[in-house]
């Protein structure tokens, strides 16, 4: 994904973030598309929807800093516990 977003800043001139749903649609066909009427009562998005479409607009490299920080974290924080009971029973 890294290489991909460096390919786009080459070609560009500048570093646009590409969303998660630029990876995940498959599909460029615009008859995929649901267009309701203004009248249609009754018929709203949930907030499961809401929340999966910001997610779909997180930039995938804030994902991928994600993924690599977690285990990370994890891996200083289990270094310290294991310091920590060595001292504490000392």
């Amino acid at each position: 994904m890294v290489g991909w977003q460096t390919l786009v800043f080459l070609r560009n001139g500048s570093w646009q973030a590409l969303p998660l749903s630029l990876v995940l649609n498959t599909t460029n066909d615009s008859d995929s598309e649901i267009y309701l009427t203004a009248s249609v009562n009754g018929i709203s998005e949930s907030r499961a929807a809401d929340f999966l479409d910001a997610l779909l607009q997180v930039p995938i490299i804030t994902l991928l800093f994600l993924a690599a920080a977690v285990p990370t974290a994890y891996s200083w924080l289990y270094k310290i516990e294991k310091r920590l009971v060595k001292i504490q029973f000392r």
